[in-house]
């Protein structure tokens, strides 16, 4: 007797049948945002699914020790790239996002402590803090193109819109090098704070945070100067910028907490308290989420920016120091800063029909008889 005779004599069962596979013909949700976390002491990194707020998967980081510490994702969604913080010297390793699998990997300065990719996602630039140097990697063959040497300590990378220039903190130095990248070479120093480490561009201005003196420097582009100081709180770390570019997050290390500050008011709105030495941050769900990696305690606390509450706590490995957040869906063009790593590729519609053991074991009696 064939399946479907058997099925047209069973209607309940048939029923069944049908909603079982029309569930198992629903195609994945490639859709979701992804949070990628480095785990430094676990040598891992671990995937959330921004949607249900758990880890999807964990990626071992070959070598040991490896001690990832921080991450860049590719314009085009490609690939998330991982900087090493190994001795004798540092490496940075690509990621294939369509494989989760790591590809090859480049040796860079020692303490590579923070990554940034160009627009057209050829190039990318890692920091290296002990070496006091910025490793220039071309993409395409994945090997050192250049090596700059700024000045003491290079611990953060921000990069401007045309790429004609990468600006980079410089810890011992208390200022920030500007790098011309077309000739790869630092044209000029900015003063900052004391203990500079986390920075981005909004516009015309740059925000760094001053670790040593828990303060964030205004840095006006044209004029080339700092134009305005903020007072935060302990330790600044780290910073992530709305779109707009209206508020900033900043992790304070000594503080378990957050700053929200407004870059027009010049001031902190509000202070939310997470986990132990927060580090890293990243805005995700159109900046409707934050996420924080608390360096201290293996986890990541989940922030919603409307109330600035903290709404979960994410397991992760030990000493998650940086996260990055990326699109469910990559871009079909280089230019957005936004990718997906480790998502499947959409699979069409399958129609599977899966029975109860017990059913088939009857069917089979069934045959057996005729």
């Amino acid at each position: 007797m064939s399946l479907s005779r058997w099925l047209r004599g069973h209607p309940l069962l048939s029923a069944v049948v049908l909603a079982t596979a029309l569930v198992l013909a629903a195609p994945r949700n490639v859709g979701a945002e992804l949070a990628y976390v480095a785990n430094f002491r676990s040598s891992t990194v671990s995937v959330i699914d921004t949607t249900t707020r758990q880890v999807s998967m964990t990626l071992p980081v070959p070598g040991a020790p490896s001690g990832p510490v921080a991450l860049a994702v590719a314009p085009n969604g490609g690939a998330l790239y991982v900087a090493r913080s190994e001795r004798p010297k540092g490496a940075v390793s690509r990621i294939d996002a369509a494989t989760n699998q790591f590809g090859p990997t480049v040796a860079v300065g020692d303490d590579p402590f923070a990554l940034a990719v160009s627009g057209d996602g050829r190039t990318l630039y890692a920091a290296n803090f002990s070496a006091g140097t910025v490793s220039v990697i071309d993409i395409a063959t994945f090997k050192e193109a250049a090596s700059i040497a700024p000045g003491n300590g290079p611990d953060g990378i921000a990069l401007a819109d045309q790429g004609d220039r990468a600006y980079v903190t410089l810890f011992q130095g208390n200022s920030v090098a500007v790098i011309d990248t077309k000739r790869n070479t630092a044209t000029q120093t900015i003063p900052v704070g004391k203990g500079p480490i986390g920075i981005v561009r909004v516009g015309a201005h740059l925000y760094v945070a001053n670790s040593g003196d828990n303060s964030l420097s205004v840095v006006d582009l044209a004029a080339g100067k700092v134009t305005a100081t903020i007072p935060v709180g302990e330790t600044p770390v780290q910073i992530a910028a709305t779109v707009d570019g209206g508020t900033l997050y900043v992790t304070q290390q000594a503080g378990n907490s957050v700053a929200v500050v407004d870059t027009a008011a010049k001031k902190i709105t509000a202070a939310i308290g997470v986990g132990t030495a927060p580090f890293g941050v990243a805005l995700a769900d159109g900046g409707r989420s934050l996420y924080v990696t608390n360096r201290a305690a293996d986890s990541v606390s989940i922030i919603d920016t409307a109330t600035n509450a903290v709404v979960g706590t994410v397991p992760v490995g030990s000493a998650p120091f940086a996260v990055a957040v990326t699109s469910g869906a990559a871009p079909s063009g280089g230019g957005c800063h936004c990718a997906i790593v480790g998502a499947p590729a959409a699979e069409p519609a399958q129609l599977l029909v899966l029975l109860p053991p017990l059913l088939l074991w009857g069917a089979g009696r069934r045959r057996r008889r005729s």
